[in-house]
């Protein structure tokens, strides 16, 4: 069970991250746990040059989308939840980036906690 603190404060117990310097598209993950939820505190997303094309980061519950925003130029983009993001049980949590192009270094950092539902 989620601890009220966990829940209130989102204070996180890991950290996915993922980085590539190339045209790849890099996922950071959550891997699923049998009989578990994880909550979603935050990420970051960072782009070192513009991409070629605008592209959509996706964060997913499983395969479902449930947040996505476009990255259509250099930076860093950041989101702190107020109150954390439930994952169903037993259901991964990921961050994409797809591929940027050229060799632009492109990082996902997915955050939070894993808990009984």
């Amino acid at each position: 069970m989620a601890t009220s603190e966990q829940l209130l404060y989102g204070v996180p117990t890991w950290h996915q991250v993922t980085s590539v310097n190339n045209n790849t598209a890099s996922t950071a993950t959550a891997a699923a746990v049998s009989g578990k939820c994880h909550f979603v505190v935050g990420y970051t997303v960072s782009v070192s040059a513009a991409p070629s094309s605008p592209v959509s980061v996706t964060l997913k519950d499983g395969t479902t989308v449930i947040d996505q925003f476009e990255v259509a130029a250099a930076g860093v983009v950041t989101r702190e939840m107020t109150r954390p993001i439930r994952i169903t049980a037993g259901n991964l949590a990921a961050l994409s980036i797809p591929a940027v192009g050229g060799t632009t270094r492109a990082t996902a950092v997915l955050k939070g906690f894993t808990a009984q539902p």
